[in-house]
């Protein structure tokens, strides 16, 4: 425990840039970063993030695999290629040793599992960062109140207000998966999955990350049997994880 405390207490130094399309983990990646010292970018796709990090000066990139318009690899080459320096730690669900391979051979520094656990970020963060003390912290000017919120903001990685967000998401992603069922329309219905995957574990929901992934699965493999069924399955799950909804 003492351990723990010891890094819930930790502040960094530094500038990261976040590129990720989900919402939720953009979210729980700037409200984390943010509240152990971090200034942080947030950037929806690997283009932006390529633009971004030739622009300005980071320390830091957590690059999202999966993302639209260019993926995590290709944003990543295109870095390196330019001379690009900075570490870059690769967001990804599949963490094979086959991805892992693929994502130092493309110029990952690091890779982090999605859902993206608190403690092991931490550990990445000090990896690559500069950390400081609260002691130190409050050298710099910062007050005891804010070391104290900071310290709260670390040991409670989803507070209420992000609660909040993830149950009206999930509530808007609901109706539009119904009506993208529907429709038949199996690349809004993986979009969906995808992005519900990305944040049901975190958020205490892990059969939603496990229906999420199973129905992604199940339309990559163009397999139509037991989608409809599989798809409804992830659509009540849903309403579960949703206060309203009986």
């Amino acid at each position: 425990q003492g351990e723990a405390q010891s890094m819930a207490r930790k502040s960094f130094h530094g500038k990261v840039l976040v590129a990720g399309d989900t919402p939720s983990m953009q979210e729980l990646a700037r409200y984390f970063l943010s509240s152990v010292g971090i200034d942080v970018m947030v950037v929806e796709n690997g283009e932006k993030a390529v633009s971004a990090a030739a622009d300005d000066s980071f320390d830091m990139v957590l690059m999202d695999m999966q993302m639209p318009v260019m993926d995590g690899i290709e944003a990543t080459m295109m870095l390196r290629k330019i001379g690009c320096d900075t570490p870059i730690i690769a967001l990804t669900a599949n963490v094979m040793q086959q991805h892992q391979d693929q994502f130092e051979a493309a110029g990952c520094s690091g890779f982090l599992a999605k859902p993206i656990d608190r403690h092991r970020l931490q550990e990445v963060l000090g990896g690559f960062l500069t950390s400081c003390t609260r002691e130190q912290y409050l050298k710099e000017g910062h007050s005891i109140a804010a070391a104290e919120e900071k310290e709260a903001t670390s040991n409670s990685f989803v507070d209420d207000e992000l609660i909040q967000l993830f149950t009206e998401r999930t509530e808007v992603l609901r109706v539009e998966l119904i009506s993208a069922l529907e429709s038949e329309n199996w690349d809004e219905v993986r979009s969906i999955a995808h992005t519900v995957k990305g944040s049901g574990t975190t958020f205490g929901f892990p059969e939603l990350t496990r229906l999420g992934k199973e129905v992604c699965d199940t339309v990559d493999h163009n397999v139509e049997d037991g989608l409809h069924q599989l798809t409804k399955q992830l659509i009540d799950m849903m309403g579960e994880a949703l206060p309203n909804v009986s």
